[in-house]
């Protein structure tokens, strides 16, 4: 009989119950923290709808000149993506989540209301959607409808959307759906004191609206011009320069929604489940940190590279060459200066920053207006990651690729500007994740390598900077 070697199987066993145990062990660490997270979101809500009611106090000694929009809508835009996250973490139907849900709407209820007293003492009526929803799988039409608002959101600047759950237990919403006496036939929106019930598509909202300016038209008075290949890459790159601009504008090109709902991993690693979720979330996420800069926005529906699937996209570069020329055609200010991303080589530059890189040259080297000035500006990791691998200095490498002249500028930022552009990269909540999950603290590594960026190349010692290239004739 063979003799049975307990020492293999006690082996075994401890290494199975290590494994087990860690496995427990993190799982309960990980629901630990996001349960942190929703206390402390729940304790900021608390204390904005404090701070709201002195609002309304300020507001009766204030002129109307003094007066902009709520301080609580820039919150909202914030806290919308994190409570969108926790659903998409924990589940609509957790008691921690429901209970962050009562609290955001709240918040929505008393940013109504204080708008609404702002446009009853300057004569400026708010324009906005109460929108009702389901998430009980009884509302078809609910999904197609919450993309249809966030298209009109971003739009139109003026436009306030509040959502609501209709089937949260929460007796303002009740009072809500009362005063309108609006019917459990999701999703419904209330306009105007009207309800509509049932899917409406973009163009049918936007026809019930026929006074909102759109986004198209204040764009062309912007002085600064921000060509973003995706929703960070400005933030991430110009976010110090950014936040000292009063005229801004930040164009980002690959932002549009596959036709059919698909899986990624980067969007997996980003806590999305699908591209629905991820480019709603995204836009979303955009709002909320261009709202800290005062930018205006402005959206292209071009597939990110992730979502076509290896196609690079042939006639892309092309039909972007022409969207830069119209908007530089469109642009009424006396003076412009346009910011496109740089190029750091095969193997570094992600496609999409390449075709965006491409086509800004190809409008810069052919310009003959002496009112446009055009700047390379260094993209944000890849900076850091090209000067990781010690390939030479970027200026020398950029004058090459680009074969012509080029001026190197070095944008020393305050500390206050490096600061705001920290909160700004922030406000991407599911990037700043899907790089922690990597292992890179991407708020940290760009502090750290903004405020080292000119320590070898001025006499500034110990200023952060960014450094752009101007396009010279």
């Amino acid at each position: 009989m063979k003799e049975i070697n307990w020492t293999k199987y006690i082996f075994v066993f401890i290494i199975t119950a290590t494994v087990f145990l860690s496995a427990v062990f993190l799982s309960s660490y990980l629901s630990g923290k996001k349960i942190k997270e929703l206390n402390r979101i729940e304790d900021k809500i608390s204390m904005d709808i404090l701070a709201s009611e002195t609002q309304f106090s300020l507001l009766s000694e204030s002129t109307c000149d003094n007066v902009d929009n709520s301080f609580l809508s820039q919150e909202l835009n914030s806290l919308s993506t994190k409570l969108a996250f926790m659903e998409g973490s924990l589940g609509s139907d957790n008691a921690e989540v429901e209970r962050l849900k009562k609290y955001y709407s709240l918040l929505e209820i008393k940013d109504y209301l204080l708008l609404k007293k702002v446009g009853e003492k300057c004569d400026s009526p708010p324009v906005f959607i109460l929108y009702f929803y389901s998430n009980k799988g009884d509302c078809s039409d609910c999904q197609r409808t919450g993309y249809a608002l966030t298209y009109l959101r971003s739009e139109y600047p003026q436009l306030r959307i509040y959502s609501f759950d209709y089937n949260l237990d929460l007796s303002t919403i009740k009072t809500l759906i009362a005063m309108y006496g609006i019917k459990n036939n999701l999703p419904a929106i209330v306009i105007n004191g009207e309800v509509y019930y049932g899917f409406r598509g973009r163009e049918e909202m936007e026809n019930l609206f026929p006074d909102l300016k759109r986004r198209d038209e204040t764009m062309t008075k912007s002085s600064v011009i921000v060509l973003s290949p995706h929703f960070d890459d400005a933030v991430l790159s110009l976010g110090g320069f950014m936040s000292g601009q009063k005229h801004l504008l930040v164009a980002t090109f690959f932002s549009g929604r596959p036709d059919s709902a698909m899986s990624t991993e980067w969007n997996k690693l980003s806590g999305f489940k699908d591209s629905n979720q991820a480019v709603s979330s995204r836009i979303k996420e955009n709002r909320s940190a261009l709202a800290l800069y005062g930018a205006d926005i402005k959206n292209y529906n071009y597939l990110d590279s992730q979502y076509r699937q290896g196609d690079r996209g042939a006639d892309l570069e092309k039909r972007i060459t022409q969207d830069i020329k119209k908007m530089i055609k469109d642009n009424n200010s006396p003076h412009l200066s346009i910011y496109g991303p740089a190029t750091f080589g095969p193997g570094l530059t992600h496609p999409d920053h390449q075709i965006l890189h491409e086509a800004f040259m190809s409008v810069a080297r052919k310009n003959t207006n002496p009112n446009v000035d055009f700047f390379v500006y260094e993209d944000f990791p890849y900076i850091w990651k090209f000067m990781k691998k010690g390939k030479g200095d970027f200026y020398d490498y950029l004058r090459k690729e680009s074969g012509g002249k080029i001026k190197k500028t070095e944008i020393i930022l305050t500390d206050r500007q490096l600061e705001n552009q920290m909160s700004g990269i922030k406000q991407y909540v599911s990037q700043v994740r899907a790089f922690s999950v990597l292992g890179n603290n991407l708020v940290k590594n760009a502090k750290n390598f903004f405020k080292k960026r000119c320590e070898k190349e001025t006499e500034r010692q110990n200023k952060p900077c960014e450094v752009v290239y101007k396009i010279l004739p």
